[in-house]
């Protein structure tokens, strides 16, 4: 070794197909920043975030020590990277972390026997445990198996005999009254968050303001909820440790100025919160959030979780910043209370939440939320229920995911299979797998996800059902598109989930005008599916299904997929369907339908066309439409429909980044949300 330990710290991101995570890798370079700081003048560390720039590091020097983050999106990638360092070297102290590892012990001390070529896994918080391990590795002469028999806290470790070791713990950074936190050996630098230098300050994140990250931000620690689903659910996470407000703001300034310099496309930045505007000290932030904006442009979009409660304080804290640059976003996740009481979750009624939704459109911000499907207790008519529920709360939009078995969390333990009779399948991750060079070598890299697809009170059929639901609802609802559709059945008494579930029993029977587009979601829906890991794995890791993957074939994220093929080449088709639908509800007299079909034809954005307009106008034949868009009658019948500047120049750099294909639609949805894909009313000429 050289007089300085040089250390590779590496939260990957899938990239041969696109980004699978756009964000800058906060955990590592928190933990290079602790490290660094606990070991001054000992250690030389660099973090990573694409393949391509951690095996050209490996060719140029290889590490004394890597560490990588793990989580379900990237710790595939990050295994092969491992193995790959170990069996260049087998000298390198290779270490894992992150939350992607089972609560249950028998698991974990499989993992690690499984993949010899981990040395450690450090659990929870990362910062001071790393820092001890590189500590003791340093003054113990660089001996891995002496490391482990030393037992470092908070670190798993198989020895060479096959003994299972598992290190002490550590208290958490920032509690009052927390155990030892390894203070004797690193010499009590931590005892608050901002002790740990951030890496956006001391320069260790310069290389990824690159124009193709956005940045990832902690204001603070923990969670109050008990979540059964959620990694944060449990004991260790439940007290809240939190930044000083200063430092954050300061942070974010020097953020907005890198990002205007280096990476002027980026508009977005995201908190890792999971509580973000649920705290008094938050609104602070918020009003740096707006100086950003006004000073610099930037950010242009914030993407949180805001909180589970204080409705009017997060609505205080989201209209603070530019209009329609946060979303709020809260999580419902059901509305069973049966369900509720399985995961131990809490949540507003829903004439509450409709009360919150009506603040919301009156302070002229926007609103989203999520379900799940296929939890414990849920069956398919409470599930249902909860989505016609959220549509007639105002609810602008929602995001249905299905029950994914995350590890660390209560729904990953044998028990609560068995309790609940999960038949669990493997899937691809969207974007998730990729060909790549690793140590010297070419090799094809998926990660993988394990959901629930039925239970003891939801059978694979209404699966299949509530999938087709979040189609209908994807296209018809979430998209924003609507807009006249939702005041003309306003103005006739007629509820929107009325129009919602008549499209959803179309769809279901097969009479849809979309229908041939929803059978090939159903069918993609099941053939996504797979009863193991290994088998998942197998029929994704070639060069034949690589390529698939890539031309959106297979393996993608279906809804988004799915609903950008209805906003490009199915969009007459899903337009039909809805009038056709409209006129059973509500009176469409005369040429109203034509105009109808006029503006709905100019309202989306087809991100597939290579001469992408911002513009379009139409002529309107009728006055009733006119009353419907809110103009003048007396004015000449054309309309000219428009994107705001700065939403179609972000569209138009992202169809530079990302491939024009599906794959490359739907992650634009994702990144930018429907809403941004429509043109809005400009002034009548």
């Amino acid at each position: 070794m050289s007089d300085s330990c040089v250390i590779y710290i590496a939260d990957l991101t899938h990239t041969y197909i696109s980004l699978s995570s756009g964000t800058f890798p906060l955990g590592a370079a928190s933990v290079g920043s602790a490290i660094d700081k606990a070991l001054q003048g000992r250690v030389r560390i660099e973090v990573f975030k694409y393949p391509d720039d951690l095996e050209a590091a490996l060719n140029r020097r290889r590490p004394d020590v890597f560490m990588f983050s793990g989580y379900v999106w990237n710790q595939n990638l990050g295994l092969s990277f491992a193995r790959a360092i170990k069996d260049l070297d087998p000298t390198i102290l290779v270490v894992a972390g992150g939350p992607n590892i089972s609560k249950e012990e028998g698991k974990r001390e499989a993992f690690l026997k499984a993949h010899p070529y981990v040395d450690f896994f450090v659990l929870n918080e990362g910062e001071i445990a790393a820092a001890v391990l590189v500590s003791r590795y340093l003054d113990n002469g660089c001996y891995i198996e002496a490391l482990k028999k030393s037992q470092p806290p908070q670190c798993l470790s198989v020895d060479a005999d096959g003994a299972f070791r598992a290190g002490g713990p550590l208290g958490r950074i920032g509690l009052k009254g927390s155990p030892d936190n390894g203070e004797e050996e690193i010499g009590g630098l931590f005892k608050n968050l901002d002790d740990i230098p951030s890496p956006y300050l001391n320069g260790m994140m310069d290389k990824f303001f690159d124009d193709k990250l956005y940045p990832l931000v902690e204001t603070n620690r923990g969670c109050p909820f008990s979540c059964t689903f959620c990694q944060q659910g449990e004991g260790y996470f439940s007290k809240m440790a939190m930044r000083d407000v200063d430092a954050v703001n300061g942070e974010l300034e020097l953020i907005a100025e890198k990002m205007v310099a280096g990476s002027p496309n980026i508009a977005r930045i995201e908190f890792a919160d999971p509580n973000f505007a649920m705290y008094k000290r938050d609104l602070n932030i918020a009003e740096c959030l707006r100086k950003c904006q006004d000073a610099h442009g930037w950010p242009r979009v914030i993407g949180c979780s805001t909180g589970k409660n204080k409705a009017a304080q997060i609505l205080d804290a989201v209209e603070k910043v530019l209009p329609d640059t946060l979303v709020i976003s809260t999580a419902m996740q059901s509305t069973n209370p049966e369900t509720l009481a399985e995961i131990k979750r809490d949540n507003i009624s829903l004439d509450a939440y409709s009360e919150v939704q009506t603040e919301i459109h009156r302070r002229g911000l926007r609103s989203m939320a999520d379900v799940i499907l296929a939890l414990p207790k849920e069956t398919l008519d409470t599930h249902v229920s909860a989505v016609y529920g959220l549509i007639d709360s105002g609810l602008q939009e929602f995001s249905s995911y299905q029950a994914m078995i995350l590890k660390s969390t209560v729904l990953e333990t044998e028990a609560s299979r068995r309790a609940y009779d999960f038949d669990l399948r493997w899937r691809l991750l969207p974007r998730g797998m990729g060909k790549y060079r690793i140590g010297g070598k070419d090799e094809i890299v998926a990660d993988l996800e394990q959901i629930v697809v039925a239970t003891n009170t939801l059978s694979f059929d209404d699966y299949l059902a509530a999938r087709t639901l979040h189609l209908v609802t994807m296209i018809y609802h979430n998209s924003g598109i609507f807009d006249v559709i939702a005041t003309l059945l306003e103005e006739n008494g007629v509820r929107k989930s009325t129009l919602i579930k008549a499209l959803y029993e179309n769809a279901l029977d097969g009479t849809s005008a979309i229908a041939d587009m929803v059978a090939a979601f159903r069918q993609e829906t099941v053939s996504e599916l797979f009863d193991t890991e290994s088998a998942c794995r197998d029929y994704y890791c070639n060069e034949e299904n690589l390529e698939r993957v890539k031309n959106s074939e297979i393996g993608a994220n279906l809804l988004f997929k799915y609903l950008s093929i209805a906003l490009t080449g199915a969009w007459p088709a899903v337009t039909e369907e809805l009038l056709d639908m409209v006129a059973t509800l509500a009176p469409v007299e005369g040429g109203l339908r034509a105009d109808l079909e006029n503006y709905l034809q100019a309202r989306v954005i087809n991100v597939s066309q290579a001469d992408m307009r911002q513009t379009r106008t139409f002529s309107i034949k009728t006055g009733r439409m006119l009353e419907i868009l809110s103009l003048d009658a007396a004015e000449k019948p054309h309309v000219t429909l428009t994107a705001q500047d700065k939403t179609f120049a972000a569209l138009v750099h992202y169809k530079t980044v990302y491939p024009n294909n599906p794959n490359g639609w739907s992650q634009m949805l994702a990144m930018l949300r429907p809403h941004s894909f429509i043109r809005n009313v400009a002034d009548p000429t």
